[in-house]
């Protein structure tokens, strides 16, 4: 089990990659990706990195 920063850190640096995860935890891509988007996070692909654009203090 990976906490969520070291995920996003991970797919930034390209250490593991969004279709790994999927595997890794047996579901989708989408849904690998729409539960980083519902925990506050979206893509930039300009920078690619994931910044943190929620309400609440970043998790």
């Amino acid at each position: 089990m990976m906490l969520v920063k070291k995920m996003l850190n991970g797919i930034m640096i390209e250490e593991i990659t969004i279709k790994e995860l999927a595997d890794q935890y047996g579901v989708s891509t989408r849904t690998i990706q729409l539960r980083i988007k519902k925990l506050g996070y979206e893509w930039d692909s300009k920078q690619s990195i994931y910044r943190y654009v929620g309400e609440e203090p970043e998790p």
